[in-house]
């Protein structure tokens, strides 16, 4: 990667800068991307970070770039910035962009719909040209210019939006489309039911109680009861119970966070992509795309929020129980395969935590949890660097710190601790360990779980 002298200008992307997954995360203080920067990068697929501007050329060429958000601090795209991105088939464009240059979008070929937000003025030639894909374009009344050759070979365009109530606005920018496009424009009616459609089913995410990321905590159906100390009129400090939330107060807090809400922001990504009808007899297939999108976003925001799971006693004894003893199935491996160091450091902690387990547990849960942090602690540098080893430390760790306490957790923390998932999370096999791996990755290192519960 290289970076101009000042670091705010990416002027070179190495391919092994960009991840596994497709991704790439653009440095902090980074605010421009420069001319030829992602040059032929096939392996590029999503772009993560805020930027200022995006000058000319900057992904020429990347075939696998599938999704870009363009932020509201982006105030600028320079010429054919996106020439040759084929494999593109999302682009957010922020309010605050007045001109879409010369050939910005030539040859991107997966594209199938776009939306060029208010305030764009101008459309340069080619900047849709050899657009295979693109069966429609959404426009803003704020145009006043579009280059003659702006949809050259866009042989599927078929339906062009230009969002206006005035007459003689949407005649205006008909004239500027070229002749064969003309009588591709949809009509006024057409246009508002088009977005009356749009703003119905966007209502239903926004109006879903559970795209709030309070619901799991504090709604008349979570499982647990939060807590506050306050204090009372003698100024004794208590505990009382939060009060559980009607979700018409969800729906009411979901008003002044709708626009920051990811469930919300992916049902407009997806709709936008959907292509808009080519006339009234496909509004009703495009109203049923729309609420279809809808109706998933807002079933994952209700998978996401079902009530937790609090685990009982007999739940972690048993599972710490079940650890110790694949622990000492572990002590015999690694004899088998002459690791007799981490063998015996194994030996030493099973030892330690058995014995703690029988004898101070029942009387004194924090020295358990002491005495069990210190063999844990002993045992670490010995066995972290032996596969599977480290996670035995990291499952020893959230059970032993949970054991005397209430432990709430989400189904894949019960997955780790108990090693079966509960039947409310609703997702296939393959979801749920891929979840498991990312939550895995994430958590943080058994010392400090231990740390912050024995202290």
């Amino acid at each position: 990667m290289k970076l101009s002298d000042d670091g705010k200008t990416l002027l070179e992307v190495d391919i092994n800068d960009i991840k596994k997954d497709g991704t790439f995360n653009i440095p902090k203080g980074v605010t421009a991307i420069g001319k030829f920067a992602f040059y032929d990068h096939s392996g590029l697929q999503t772009l993560i970070k805020r930027l200022a501007t995006i000058i000319g050329w900057s992904f020429y060429d990347s075939i696998e770039l599938k999704s870009i958000t363009v932020t509201s601090e982006v105030t600028s795209i320079g010429a054919s910035a996106f020439w040759g991105c084929s494999g593109l088939q999302h682009i957010t464009l922020p309010e605050g962009i007045i001109s879409i240059s010369f050939a910005t979008f030539w040859d991107c070929s997966g594209l199938q719909s776009i939306t060029l937000p208010k305030g764009v003025t101008s459309i340069g030639d080619f900047a849709f040209s050899y657009c295979s894909g693109l069966q429609s374009i959404t426009l803003p009344e704020e145009v006043t210019s579009i280059g003659i050759m702006a949809f050259v070979e866009c042989a599927n365009l078929h339906s062009i939006m230009i969002v206006s109530e005035d007459d003689n606005s949407i005649q205006r920018i008909t004239n500027l489309l070229p002749c064969h496009l003309k009588d591709k424009v949809i009509s006024k009616d057409m246009t508002a039911m088009i977005l009356q459609i749009r703003k119905t089913q966007l209502s239903r995410v926004a109006l879903a109680p559970e795209i709030n990321p309070l619901y799991r905590y504090f709604s008349l159906d979570a499982r647990y009861t939060s807590k506050v100390t306050v204090e009372n009129e003698i100024g004794e400090s208590i505990e009382m119970d939060c009060n559980k939330l009607p979700s018409d107060i969800f729906q009411y807090m979901n008003r002044f966070l709708i626009n920051e809400n990811r469930y919300y922001q992916k049902a407009q990504v997806l709709m936008h992509l959907v292509p808009l009808p080519k006339s009234r007899n496909g509004l009703e297939t495009y109203k049923n795309k729309l609420e279809s999108i809808a109706n998933e976003c807002i079933t994952k925001a209700k998978e996401f929020s079902k009530p937790m799971v609090s685990l009982s006693q007999k739940e972690l004894k048993a599972s710490l129980e079940a650890q110790l003893k694949a622990i000492a199935r572990k002590e015999e491996d690694l004899k088998l395969r002459f690791h007799f160091k981490a063998a015996n450091a194994v030996g030493k902690l099973h030892k330690k935590i058995m014995q703690s387990y029988r004898n101070t547990l029942p009387v004194n849960v924090v020295q358990f949890k002491k005495e069990c942090k210190d063999a844990i602690d002993e045992a670490r540098p010995h066995l972290e660097n032996h596969r599977g080893l480290k996670l035995h430390l990291k499952y020893l760790a959230f059970t032993v710190t949970g054991l005397g306490a209430l432990i709430v957790l989400a189904d894949i923390g019960y997955k780790q601790v108990t090693g079966k998932h509960f039947s409310f999370f609703k997702t296939d096999t393959a979801q749920k360990l891929s979840a498991l791996e990312k939550i895995l990755d994430e958590v943080p290192d058994d010392s400090k779980i231990m740390n912050l519960l024995t202290n």
